[in-house]
């Protein structure tokens, strides 16, 4: 009767163990996430400031008349994204197709009036409000920011469900991320491994809902497991947090948060250029042989 005691209790401090651990890792995710989006926006609102006046600092491009005579109209290519019904947002409405070019009368501005995009394919998807993504041209008057761009003209030239591509470029980066570890001398979780494993089957209709989430607790588990070891040190634990944190989210999260978490979590230009080149990569295979002429 005491050694069932004992194992009784034993058994209730693990789980009051990991219950704890499990609050500490939501915390800390939570935290980490409210400070890089702080740093985001004091990075902006620093650039914003250091521009004087609007029109100096975003790049204008006009359907105008130049010195001479005659008249040029400027465009650029860009990435844009849809919801699931394939409608523009802001209260229009429009089913979107490719060729459609929508017009809009007067003046732009960013963030406020005219149709945006991104002339980089990571840009955007931070915008994204679907997995719908669309090759567009922005003509007319072109006003460019840091991260989009928006005109009073967006022809569609071609458009895709791009799901599936974001859940593989979600995985990509967080295989990136655990091959980053390794260069650094530290053995991913196998759990972790296999977690990825599943979902590559998963997407390929070879693994069900059920061994997904099965091995979404075991790869937390084997967490726990290794955080309640007390062998690793702090910069060893938030690389580990920061790799487990890219892995996962590759391996369970919906399309546009897998992929919009991973890209965020890069910390260099660098790394971020080549997850910008390999995201385009992907979208191109989704393109139609027969696109509409940009």
């Amino acid at each position: 009767m005491e050694r069932r005691t004992e194992r009784r209790r034993e058994r209730r401090r693990e789980r009051r163990m990991e219950r704890r651990m499990e609050r500490r890792m939501e915390r800390r995710t939570e935290r980490r996430t409210e400070r890089r989006t702080e740093r985001r926006m004091e990075r902006r609102t620093e650039r914003r400031m250091e521009r004087p006046k609007y029109k100096t600092r975003r790049t204008v491009f006009s359907s105008c008349a130049r010195k001479g005579g005659g008249s040029m109209s400027e465009s650029i290519l860009a990435w844009h994204f849809l919801n699931e019904d394939r409608r523009t947002a802001n209260g229009e409405g429009v089913l979107v197709t490719p060729g459609l070019v929508l017009k809009l009368e007067g003046g732009v501005e960013l963030c406020e009036r005219g149709y945006h995009a991104s002339v980089r394919a990571i840009d955007a998807l931070n915008y994204a409000p679907g997995p719908v993504v669309c090759r567009v041209k922005l003509h007319g008057t072109v006003v460019k920011g840091d991260d989009k761009a928006v005109a009073t003209r967006r022809t569609c030239l071609w458009l895709a469900d791009a799901t599936r591509t974001l859940h593989e470029f979600g995985l990509w980066c967080a295989e990136q991320a655990l091959k980053g570890e390794r260069q650094a001398g530290r053995e991913p979780l196998a759990a972790t491994l296999e977690a990825l494993r599943v979902k590559r089957l998963w997407l390929d209709g070879k693994a069900s809902n059920e061994e997904l989430d099965a091995a979404q607790s075991a790869a937390w588990s084997a967490a726990w497991s290794a955080a309640r070891s007390a062998a690793e040190s702090a910069a060893e634990s938030a690389a580990w947090s920061a790799a487990w944190s890219a892995a996962w989210s590759a391996a369970r999260s919906a399309a546009r948060s897998a992929a919009q978490s991973a890209a965020w979590s890069a910390a260099q230009s660098a790394a971020w250029s080549a997850q910008n080149t390999k995201l385009e990569e992907l979208f191109s295979v989704l393109a139609p042989e027969k696109a509409v002429a940009a």
